[in-house]
C-alpha cells in the first residue's frame, strides 16, 4: 500500500483521531493503520429519497459491500471493500449536499466492519 504523504491526508486523519488520544505519528500514515472500513453519515435529509440515492453518494470512490440507513435519525453508515476506499471517500464527500443539504461524513472507529445490512 502507499504511504499517504500529503499534508491535507495528515491533518484528516489527525483530525479524525483526535478523540482517541493517539500521539501523532513521526513516519507517514500508512492505510493499513486505519482499518475500518465504514463510513458514517450525518444530517442527512428528511424528505424522501430511495436506497440507491443514499449508496449514489460513493458512487465512484470503489465498492459498497453494505449499507445501514436510519431515516428517522437522519444518520446512515456504508461499508466499502476496502479501508483505502473508505478514507478517499470520507475525506472527499464531507460537507457536500445531498438532496439540497449538506451533510457529515466521517470514518467510523466503533464500527469497522458491518455486521447488518
Amino acid at each position: 500500500m502507499t504511504p499517504f504523504t500529503d499534508r491535507n491526508d495528515r491533518r484528516f486523519f489527525r483530525r479524525q483521531l483526535s478523540g482517541l488520544r493517539v500521539k501523532p505519528l513521526d513516519e507517514p500514515l500508512r492505510a493499513q493503520t486505519f482499518f475500518t472500513r465504514v463510513i458514517y453519515f450525518r444530517s442527512l435529509p428528511w424528505h424522501y429519497y430511495s436506497d440507491s440515492d443514499f449508496l449514489n453518494i460513493v458512487k465512484g470512490y470503489g465498492k459498497v459491500t453494505r449499507y445501514f440507513l436510519i431515516r428517522n435519525r437522519r444518520e446512515g453508515f456504508i461499508e466499502m471493500s476496502s479501508c483505502t476506499e473508505a478514507i478517499r471517500a470520507a475525506r472527499e464527500l464531507n460537507f457536500k449536499e445531498f438532496k439540497g443539504m449538506p451533510y457529515n461524513v466521517q470514518l467510523s472507529f466503533k464500527y469497522p466492519q458491518l455486521t447488518v445490512g
